[in-house]
């Protein structure tokens, strides 16, 4: 089973960087979401008629030099019930400069994720680790994953990060991320297919 999901800026307030501690740079207006059950079911879709048409029609509406394809390995690391318009926070992830793929990918999944599971307010929490294959390729990857996690508000969202467990988050990220904010989306999806 192949699921679409674009999702956008749910709202003005939503996309502003200043309203959320954490927030960094924004970067993309948009993200489109499909699922795959394995790499082949991927890869036979990416190479279809269907698909080379769909992306032909999407150059109308996107300016393809901002756009990423990041195929990604799903890590589920709080799973929650997720209440209707819940609002899902996207944080696009490298790694610390210096830092070999393996331990960062050991340390995000077994170390950090679990500290940053138990901030009360996330419902779900999953990264998303990029796939092994896309290091192979000629030029570097941008992103070697995405931290996905939703709350069922933006104010929840807020109080979340005013809590000791996201400190403690906070404080274990040098460990294994660079300086700085990471880019985000933050939106509320809509399923299309």
């Amino acid at each position: 089973m192949v699921v679409w999901r674009r999702s956008y800026p749910a709202s003005a307030d939503m996309c502003n960087p200043s309203r959320f501690p954490r927030a960094g740079e924004l970067l993309f207006d948009a993200m489109g979401e499909m699922w795959f059950d394995s790499a082949d079911d991927y890869d036979r879709c990416v190479r279809s008629p269907k698909f080379a048409a769909a992306r032909e029609e999407e150059s109308a509406l996107l300016d393809r030099s901002r756009t990423v394809v990041m195929p990604v390995d799903v890590y589920v690391i709080k799973d929650g019930v997720l209440p209707d318009g819940a609002v899902k926070n996207i944080e696009f992830v490298n790694r610390r400069p210096g830092m070999a793929l393996q331990p960062f990918q050991l340390y995000w999944r077994n170390v950090h994720g679990p500290l940053a599971a138990k901030i009360p307010v996330i419902r779900r929490y999953e990264q998303n680790h990029l796939s092994l294959s896309e290091y192979q390729k000629s030029s570097a990857p941008l992103y070697d994953g995405l931290a996905v996690t939703w709350f069922a508000s933006t104010a929840d969202m807020r109080r979340g990060a005013t809590t000791p467990e996201y400190a403690a988050t906070r404080a274990d990220e040098p460990a294994f991320l660079p300086d700085g904010h990471l880019p985000i989306i933050i939106t509320r999806e809509h399923v299309v297919v």
